[in-house]
């Protein structure tokens, strides 16, 4: 597992070498302006350009990642979810640019889990600091942590459950929230909580009945979803 997460420290720099090439951009368009208002001219590059950069990072992160979930998707179908660890460094290389961005924390977290359970729990960790209302991400951090120790991490399982299906947990659509909500139901009929996954399943049911796409991830057909 040595080298499968990417280095923190490379990562950084490559979304810092991005930073850096708009930052020259903008200081070699200062510099090639008239003469006349070359000051004020500075001055708003400066504060567009501060005000903007973060939104590059993040549309850097969404080109990054649309080039990789289609593969996930269709083309590496067929290859069980631990075996695709080829996605890990574009995948960390996103958070590095988006730490917001909870999809590719929520896959690469479970990757790296079947390889390695303290990195993965590591990096769930990671990712819920860096998004505490994720919904998807407190159920991922919840599953890892029973998939670990579910007597010595039941605490820890239930206050993950808890932000998880409270009203600020923030989902990316309802097909993600209905996936969210079964891991953590049957997280907690496995704990004995069953009221408590009664109501997770009222949930669902409430889900399925809006018509939304609740689309299929269960990669290697084993009947069983598998992120």
């Amino acid at each position: 597992m040595t080298g499968l997460l990417d280095n923190k420290r490379m990562l950084v720099a490559i979304a810092g070498g991005l930073v850096l090439a708009i930052l020259a951009a903008q200081a070699l368009a200062g510099i090639t302006a008239p003469a006349q208002g070359v000051a004020s001219t500075g001055r708003v590059l400066g504060r567009t350009g501060f005000a903007y950069l973060g939104g590059l990072r993040t549309f850097a992160a969404a080109v990054l990642w649309n080039r990789i979930e289609p593969q996930f998707h269709e083309y590496y179908g067929g290859v069980p979810i631990e075996q695709q660890t080829y996605m890990i460094p574009t995948l960390r290389l996103v958070v590095a640019l988006d730490p917001q961005f909870a999809q590719a924390y929520y896959i690469s977290s479970y990757i790296v889990y079947q390889h390695s359970h303290s990195e993965g729990l590591a990096l769930a960790k990671d990712a819920v600091r860096s998004n505490p209302n994720s919904g998807i991400l407190r159920a991922n951090l919840a599953q890892l942590l029973f998939l670990e120790d579910k007597t010595a991490n039941r605490g820890e399982i239930l206050a993950n459950v808890k932000a998880g299906l409270s009203p600020a947990a923030t989902w990316l659509d309802p097909a993600q929230q209905y996936e969210g909500s079964a891991m953590m139901m049957q997280v907690l009929d496995s704990l004995g909580e069953t009221r408590a996954a009664q109501a997770v399943s009222r949930r669902l049911d409430q889900i399925r009945s809006s018509g939304a796409e609740l689309g299929d991830h269960d990669h290697d057909q084993d009947g069983e979803q598998d992120h």
